[in-house]
């Protein structure tokens, strides 16, 4: 049924550059390579790094999987602002017209900004079936960044192409995230299914005890791993490491984004901190408690990979954010919540309480198992909808199997 099949995942990056979109976006194309195993599947990213030493060349590059990923030329968007939101349109551009000119079935996650623009242009001019895994909500990111005013005429213009020309099929990160991408885009009839980023696979180990480890102690064990860019509270997280007694708490802090070196800056003379460039999964797993963040105005517009993440290693998540958000629907007695204010800081007296809860050693076993139930649930949730999208794109397939049973270009 799948023979001839052309199926496109396109996001801008892929690996080896180690940014988590890029990441997910190959675990899809090789679990979609590995069940439709006639079917030819390819990752068309760019050029552009998100966490790499080194910039790949343009071309194809064909991976053991049996995986393709396909490169177009980025437009360097290193930079900040708007000619990082204008290097981004013109990727998006590119990367839409290459995928949409070859593939039956294009999934793509939301990375550059607007590529959902772009590909429902691209129906216009030639068919193919469309689901799009909503890793970040364009244009309403514009807004919760501050760039735009979220009923501004160029938001609602957006948002009537978007509706006018919605993909097939919906991948959201969570049921929260859900619920607003068919609101927002008016699709209260599309298919919408649940696939959040940032699952780990059952039986990852822990690996060397860590320096970090060692220096701490007795102490409980804070991590923040990952990025600290608009959608995060810096401030929140400076005051949950001034607050935390360093007699009973340590913190490892791996951070990057927009936030980070202010972050840094303020935390230098912390007796009780650690910095470190990054934190493997297996590092993770000598850390006591997880701490993911998200301000108020990103909540459904993101979801944080990290606490996903966390979860799925069976450590309990101390959660700044919105009890709205999908992370505190998918963490809830597996950690903490504390609500983020304004600005990105996060209330004190909230914090000493989850501190006090964390130094106790009966209630964090208890939250400590409960996250482990949690990570074999998102699992579980993750095979079940590759298992739905898997039968979705067979049939596809099915009513054209006469022309798709010619040679891929």
């Amino acid at each position: 049924m799948d023979r001839g099949l052309r199926i496109a995942v396109v996001n801008r990056f892929a690996p080896p550059d180690a940014a988590v979109t890029g990441r997910a976006a190959l675990g899809l194309a090789q679990a979609l390579r590995a069940a439709l195993p006639r079917a030819v599947v390819r990752l068309y990213a760019t050029t552009a790094t998100y966490d790499a030493p080194a910039a790949p060349a343009p071309g194809t590059t064909a991976l053991a999987s049996g995986v393709e990923i396909h490169r177009v030329a980025g437009s360097g968007g290193d930079g900040r602002g708007l000619a990082r939101l204008v290097a981004g349109l013109r990727d998006g551009q590119r990367l839409a017209r290459v995928a949409a000119a070859w593939a039956d079935v294009v999934i793509s996650l939301t990375d550059p900004p607007l590529l959902a623009v772009w590909l429902a242009a691209a129906r216009l001019r030639r068919p193919f079936r469309w689901a799009e895994w909503t890793m970040d909500l364009y244009p309403e990111a514009f807004a919760a960044a501050g760039l735009v005013r979220a009923q501004s005429p160029l938001l609602r213009a957006l948002r009537r192409v978007l509706a006018a020309g919605r993909p097939d099929l919906y991948l959201a990160l969570g049921a929260q995230q859900r619920e607003a991408v068919l609101a927002r885009r008016a699709a209260g009839a599309t298919p919408a299914f649940l696939l959040p980023c940032g699952v780990v696979p059952a039986g990852t180990a822990p690996g060397p005890v860590p320096a970090w480890k060692r220096a701490a102690g007795g102490r409980a064990v804070l991590a923040y791993a990952g990025n600290l860019g608009a959608a995060h509270g810096g401030a929140g997280l400076v005051r949950l490491v001034r607050l935390a007694d360093p007699a009973r708490f340590a913190f490892v802090l791996a951070l990057h984004g927009s936030g980070a070196d202010a972050v840094r800056a303020r935390l230098a003379d912390a007796p009780h901190v650690a910095f470190v460039p990054r934190l493997e999964h297996a590092e993770l797993l000598h850390a006591d408690v997880h701490i993911a963040s998200l301000r108020p105005e990103w909540s459904h517009v993101c979801v944080p990979s990290k606490a996903v993440s966390s979860l799925c290693l069976g450590r309990p998540v101390l959660f700044m954010g919105g009890p709205e958000s999908d992370i505190w629907h998918l963490v809830h007695r597996a950690g903490w919540c504390v609500p983020a204010l304004p600005g990105g800081d996060a209330d004190a007296a909230a914090l000493a309480r989850a501190l006090d809860e964390i130094a106790d050693p009966e209630l964090l076993a208890r939250r400590t198992a409960t996250a482990r139930l949690r990570g074999e649930a998102l699992r579980r949730l993750e095979q079940g909808t590759v298992r739905e999208l898997v039968r979705w794109c067979a049939a596809v397939a099915a009513p054209a199997a006469g022309r798709l049973g010619e040679a891929a270009a």
